[in-house]
């Protein structure tokens, strides 16, 4: 099977599960990594942004006002829209992937497989003070993102980010993709009155009550349930 590899991100209204596109872009890479192509738009995302989002990316409600819909601009032919949905099969990529496709995923023929950056960051570099994507650019010395929480310059990043993962794990972006559907430990507790010990050493009790939670991180969640059955 043949596939599509796209670094994508967007920017919202909003952190909420109702939450509106205001800025959508994306990268093509060939199978090297390379980008082929890339797509940028600012969206109308058909509700109020919130100030505290305008706070992040400084785009507004002015800024938008005569910008397509995420559905517009998916569907309508006009030289400020793709036009279409992204066909083939896809292997999408983001920091944090699974929030940007919360939304973009409607546009996208079939997606088999993602590769976050994020995760990836946390178990190559879980001696970085966080893995925000700006801190892990300096942390990791990549290029400064000046233009940071605008798509494309987060693109931009998360695609420099994403070649060092490769060179890290010195794997394909199908391996990478592949490794990436399996679970991942995580060394250190990110939140809490834990944060930044080692999860392996985080008192039981507290990791039983983080298993009886709703939305863990699946990740943190696997690595609690392999120290709660000695295996870590």
């Amino acid at each position: 099977m043949s596939y599509r590899y796209f670094v994508v991100d967007t920017e919202t209204t909003d952190a909420t599960e109702d939450r509106g596109v205001c800025e959508v872009g994306w990268v093509e890479l060939d199978t090297d990594g390379q980008i082929i192509d890339e797509r940028q738009s600012l969206i109308d995302p058909e509700q109020p942004i919130s100030p505290a989002a305008s706070g992040v990316h400084h785009i507004t409600n002015k800024d938008v006002a005569d910008s397509p819909s995420l559905e517009e601009y998916f569907s309508v032919k006009h030289p400020t829209c793709y036009g279409s949905s992204i066909t083939g099969n896809s292997i999408v990529v983001g920091h944090k992937v699974d929030f940007d496709l919360y939304t973009l995923q409607p546009y996208f023929d079939h997606v088999p497989a993602t590769i976050c950056t994020l995760r990836w960051a946390r178990r190559l570099w879980p001696e970085a003070p966080d893995h925000k994507l700006s801190t892990l650019t300096y942390f990791l010395n990549l290029t400064p993102n000046v233009n940071a929480h605008r798509v494309m310059a987060d693109i931009y990043a998360t695609h420099e980010l994403l070649l060092l993962i490769l060179k890290e794990t010195g794997t394909s972006l199908d391996e990478l993709a592949a490794r990436g559907m399996e679970p991942m430990e995580v060394k250190f507790m990110p939140f809490g009155k834990h944060k930044g010990k080692e999860v392996r050493h985080v008192d039981k009790g507290y990791l039983k009550w983080l298993l009886a939670q709703e939305g863990v991180d699946p990740d943190l969640r696997y690595t609690a349930e392999l120290v709660m059955n000695d295996k870590l």
